[in-house]
């Protein structure tokens, strides 16, 4: 050991040991500053506390604040080995355990692992903070929250991220990804997560299943998730919305699903006949040109048209008669059911029309179409027609009545309509299928007169 009495600086360069209260400090190289009552150890650092163990490859140590700072890769570990901190930059205080890391920071707990740009760290409660590039991962539930930043608290038995939140549910072919506002997360007895909640502007993607809503809720017990407030879902061919969704998944796929209030389904059959533009072939072409092959096409477009926004309409009175519904009942299920068969049925119609409206046989076509809007005008007018009678909130009745009654106006007056577009069928097929365009557009509009008429149908 050297000692400069001038500098007042205690040096060692093979080996030296520090013994302060419970820590002992090793090291192959160590300065110590008398005047600021500070070590720097280099090489090999050890550091040897009761709770546990500290090994860097560069250290500076305050004898009077027990604070010791990281100036190279430091890995610490407790004395249980259920706590693992890797950093390459931070300070940790020795008699507080509570730390700073940065660059590369790692703290590993049992199954848990977090990261970030920078941590806040708080030993014993086992609380933290993550600044940027945040992670939480759960190698048990094989779930990842990632953010911007992220707290841990596990004395409270919770974790949550936000800014950019995401939390990854990976599985073996493919992963979950939610996104929200905020990501919250809560531990079991032993420390795994038992559930998510994901909060504002929720929207999730994997290949074969996409979806949003404003929140979300995700249970270990049953693997079952739950979505609140105007929830969307895209499963391959089909579009699903209701007040709130429940999903069970199980082995990577959906195992059961429940649609809770105002349920509606759109579904793309395997033949792809809902739409009915296609491409020109090629011999046709040839004939007559591309501009005049895909003019020709007028047929699909009309049709598809048609249809689209006559769903669209349909969707849209969906949600708003059910948002004037007080309560559900027995019967309304399969006054929905007959609406739902209806608008299932539509693309059958609209593929027929579409290839047979300039053929002979384009009578037959054209009266199935127009028949087909007649039926799904009348299923949702008995709808509309029940739930008036017996199932209005008192919204529907007091502050929503000229909403309601604009209801009752539309829906009294479009199966006589379609049934004159039905008939106009047997007469001019091209007629009655542009009359169910205009008719569709026309229904389109909410702003119609109201009148001092009955909320009843």
């Amino acid at each position: 050991l050297i000692y400069d009495r001038k500098t007042q600086i205690a040096t060692y360069n093979y080996w030296g040991k520090i013994v302060n209260e419970k820590n002992i400090l090793i090291s192959k190289h160590g300065y110590y500053y008398t005047d600021k009552k500070e070590f720097f150890f280099r090489k090999k650092v050890l550091l040897l506390n009761p709770d546990y163990t500290m090994k860097s490859d560069t250290l500076m140590y305050n004898t009077v604040t027990s604070v010791a700072y990281f100036y190279g890769p430091s890995h610490i570990v407790s004395k249980d080995r259920k706590d693992s901190i890797y950093t390459e930059n931070g300070w940790y205080n020795t008699k507080l355990d509570i730390a700073s890391f940065k660059e590369r920071a790692k703290i590993y707990h049992e199954a848990q692992y977090l990261t970030g740009d920078s941590i806040y760290y708080e030993r014993k409660p086992g609380n933290g903070q993550v600044f940027r590039h945040a992670v939480i991962f759960d190698s048990i539930q094989n779930m990842m929250l990632t953010g911007n930043y992220g707290e841990m608290h596990r004395h409270l038995g919770f974790a949550f991220m936000t800014d950019s939140a995401v939390a990854i549910m990976i599985e073996k072919k493919t992963s979950l990804h939610i996104h929200a506002d905020s990501v919250k997360a809560y531990f079991d007895t032993n420390e795994n997560i038992r559930s998510i909640y994901a909060y504002y502007k929720v929207k999730f993607f994997r290949p074969d299943l996409q979806g949003m809503c404003d929140s979300l809720a995700w249970h270990s017990k049953d693997s079952a998730m739950v979505m609140y407030h105007e929830p969307v879902i895209w499963s391959v061919k089909n579009q699903l919305t209701a007040d709130s969704i429940r999903l069970v998944m199980k082995n990577g796929t959906i195992d059961t699903m429940a649609l809770y209030n105002s349920a509606f389904l759109i579904s793309l059959d395997d033949t792809g006949k809902y739409n009915q533009i296609k491409v020109p072939r090629h011999e046709v072409v040839a004939v007559k040109g591309l501009a005049l092959s895909v003019a020709a096409l007028w047929p699909s477009y009309l049709a598809f048209s048609t249809s689209f926004i006559t769903i669209l309409v349909i969707w849209i009175h969906h949600h708003w008669i059910f948002k004037l519904i007080r309560r559900d009942g027995h019967a309304l299920f399969y006054w929905n059911g007959l609406l739902l068969f209806c608008v299932s049925f539509i693309p059958f119609p609209t593929a027929l029309l579409s290839e047979y409206l300039i053929h002979p046989e384009a009578k037959v076509a054209s009266t199935l179409y127009s028949g087909t809007f007649l039926a799904t005008s009348i299923a949702l007018f008995a709808l509309w027609r029940h739930a008036s009678k017996n199932l209005l909130s008192p919204i529907a009745t007091e502050e929503k009545k000229d909403e309601a009654i604009q209801l009752t106006n539309q829906y009294r007056y479009a199966p006589p309509l379609y049934l004159l577009i039905f008939m106009l069928s047997f007469v001019s097929e091209s007629w009655s299928a542009g009359l169910c365009l205009m008719l569709a557009l026309f229904f389109a509009l909410r702003g119609w007169p109201v009148k001092n008429v009955a909320v009843v149908a």
